[in-house]
């Protein structure tokens, strides 16, 4: 199960994705974790569809971070089961920087919110010198306690839909902010629809330190066909 993207991705699919074909039940008033965690995703993409992302790296100091790239994100639905389940191959970039494709079986959740999440954790752990389960299980739970949620209009294939904003900061207040070196203030945005195929919009990851000489890292993934977002 997507071994070749770590630990973390393969923990995340069962621990944060909760994918299941019972999954999908909202609450009346849906919140930031119905919509991540519990909403069945890929109910609207039919087999031999793929979903393409445009996934964007932007450093300030390339020299710590490595080169600023462009790259394609693209999930297959290879099969689709009458339980509603999806068959998937997730290829995550391409050339020289991509992984193997990796087949997923059983899925109503759509992996690329695993990516993006392992990513982060990635990303954080680099930056501050955090311990990845401690940071993945604070991100985790921000979506629980401490997500802002927003409705804007997305622009998409020349119309126009709408979709939410989930937005956290899991670090501001934290007991260990002082230890990460000022990335405490790291922001998380996801956008999602119904109206678009695998739910997901755009996903972005912004890392700013106050400290002197620490160098800056946006990352973010973003649907084909995908406009601007008010």
């Amino acid at each position: 199960m997507l071994k070749s993207m770590g630990l973390a991705a393969a923990l995340a699919v069962v621990l944060l994705l909760n994918v299941n074909a019972g999954a999908g039940a909202a609450p009346a008033e849906p919140s930031a974790t119905s919509m991540l965690f519990d909403t069945t995703h890929l109910s609207n993409v039919e087999k031999g569809k793929t979903l393409a992302y445009h996934f964007e790296r932007v450093v300030s100091e390339p020299k710590l971070l490595g080169e600023p790239f462009t790259d394609d994100i693209k999930i297959d639905i290879t099969d689709a089961k009458d339980d509603g389940t999806r068959t998937v191959v997730v290829k995550v970039f391409t050339g020289e920087r991509s992984r193997p494709p990796q087949s997923i079986e059983g899925m109503t959740g759509n992996p690329l919110l695993v990516v993006f999440l392992d990513r982060a954790v990635n990303n954080l752990a680099m930056l501050s010198g955090g311990q990845r389960p401690y940071l993945k299980q604070k991100i985790k739970t921000s979506f629980v306690n401490g997500a802002k949620l927003e409705p804007v209009e997305i622009a998409f294939n020349g119309g126009s839909v709408k979709g939410s904003r989930i937005a956290v900061t899991p670090f501001v207040g934290d007991s260990n902010a002082l230890k990460m070196m000022g990335y405490d203030g790291v922001r998380f945005e996801i956008v999602v629809s119904d109206a678009v195929p695998g739910h997901f919009v755009a996903l972005a990851s912004h890392y700013e330190s106050p400290t002197q000489g620490s160098p800056k890292l946006d990352e973010q993934i973003k649907l084909d066909g995908v406009g601007d977002i008010k």
